[in-house]
């Protein structure tokens, strides 16, 4: 069914590239050639099929910090190098993002955990696609992963045994996604894909 969503996307003309402008300096003399890939925010979207689901956009600062964060690599890298250089890139408290999720952890935490009524949480995930998949194949991939991500998510960390007048915390999700296909020197094709949630924590009084 996402492949087929892809594929729509693909023939009405939004999964069109064009050349990445602003670039960190970099001549490309000795790295990957990069350009932007559109379609993706559709991808991740239309992609999920947990309870709780994000919203995520296009955002033009992501954008620069993805291409960044891989032009501080050698080419070819890994989702790992990429993830810490675009961690330091965005800075402040990061939390990665894996498929583990759980309330009680640090990005979704208890009511006593959160800081202040307010708290944004930033969790940050970045996904490599190889092999010169194509970019349809690619996309369906890190909708999978995303989705993995989003299943986990909950409202709040509200339980069955909560107490009337008790706290709890509530969270409100938002987020934002980029993707660069890469292509390096021997011809090989690479995509980078970057997802940022921010969860808006908000402390409650249970009422029921």
């Amino acid at each position: 069914m996402k492949l087929n969503k892809v594929l729509a996307l693909a023939l009405s003309g939004v999964m069109a590239v064009s050349m990445l402008a602003g670039c960190s300096n970099n001549t490309n003399g000795d790295k990957d050639e990069q350009v932007p890939a559109t379609g993706v925010v559709a991808a991740v979207n239309n992609g999920q099929t947990g309870d709780v689901k994000v919203t995520f956009t296009a955002d033009a600062t992501l954008d620069s910090q993805l291409s960044k964060a891989i032009n501080a690599c050698a080419e070819k890298a890994t989702e790992e190098e990429v993830q810490a250089n675009l961690e330091k890139i965005i800075g402040g408290d990061i939390v990665k993002l894996n498929g583990s999720l759980a309330v009680g952890g640090d990005f979704m935490p208890w009511s006593t955990s959160v800081d202040e009524d307010g708290e944004k949480i930033v969790g940050v995930r970045v996904i490599k696609v190889d092999a010169n998949y194509s970019e349809n194949a690619a996309l369906n991939k890190i909708a999978d992963k995303v989705d993995a991500i989003t299943q986990n998510l909950v409202k709040n960390s509200l339980n069955k045994n909560a107490q009337i007048n008790s706290k709890y915390a509530a969270y409100d999700y938002a987020g934002t996604v980029s993707m660069v296909e890469t292509t390096a020197l021997d011809g090989t094709t690479n995509y980078y894909a970057a997802i940022v949630i921010t969860n808006n924590c908000t402390v409650k009084t249970a009422t029921v």
